[in-house]
Formats: C-alpha cells, sequence, structure tokens
C-alpha cells in the first residue's frame, strides 16, 4: 500500500513538473527575462518534492535524475544560476547520488547476508 501511495505522489509530481516545463518552454523570451527569479523558483519548487524523496529513500532517483537530467538540458542558463547558488549540481549533486547509491548498497547487502542462511 505504502508503495503505491509513494508512486501516486511521485506520478503526480512528474506530471505537474512536466506541465511547469511545458508552460515555460511556451513563454515568450521576454516574459523570462523579465522574471528570471520567478522561473528559478518554479524549478526549486518542481525539484523539492523530488530532494525530499531521495533523502527518504533512495530509489526515487531513479524517477527523479532523468527528470532533472531533462530539463537541466531545456533549461541550461537557469539551473547553471542555480547551481551557482547552491554550490553544487541542482537537484542531485554528485555526493548525494553517490551517498544514495552507498544507502542502497549497504540495505541490499543488509538484506542479503540476512538471507544467506536460508538458501
Amino acid at each position: 500500500m505504502l508503495l503505491l501511495l509513494s508512486a501516486v505522489i511521485v506520478s503526480a509530481a512528474v506530471l505537474a513538473a512536466a506541465g511547469i516545463v511545458a508552460r515555460g518552454r511556451g513563454a515568450a523570451p521576454a516574459d523570462r527575462a523579465a522574471a528570471p527569479s520567478a522561473t528559478y523558483l518554479r524549478i526549486l519548487a518542481t525539484f523539492a518534492p523530488g530532494i525530499a524523496a531521495a533523502a527518504e529513500d533512495p530509489r526515487a532517483l531513479l524517477v527523479w535524475q532523468p527528470l532533472a537530467s531533462t530539463a537541466r538540458a531545456m533549461f541550461p542558463d537557469d539551473f547553471a544560476a542555480i547551481d551557482r547558488a547552491a554550490g553544487a549540481t541542482f537537484p542531485f549533486s554528485r555526493e548525494q547520488i553517490e551517498a544514495a547509491h552507498a544507502r542502497w548498497s549497504t540495505a541490499w547487502l543488509s538484506w542479503e547476508h540476512a538471507h544467506d542462511v536460508e538458501y
């Protein structure tokens, strides 16, 4: 049940992000130039749920990282500005990805060790 709820939440977030990206892409260049901070805030808001989800469960990166890569390709200047302000790659730094990998690997090795006796 929790897995299904998580999938629904992530799906809703992905659909919301796609809508935000689509609206931003269709905006006139003058509109985007007039309000860069609004664009930055939309990007930050889009990925906030993904950052929180990845902090809770490293598997969330499997959903959010491809979306982040696509958004970074579509809006490289906006993400470069956010990266400079954050001091790391937004929304997931290399260190965060490596830490998530370490957490997932540790959990998997723990599970494997606990089940070695059964096999």
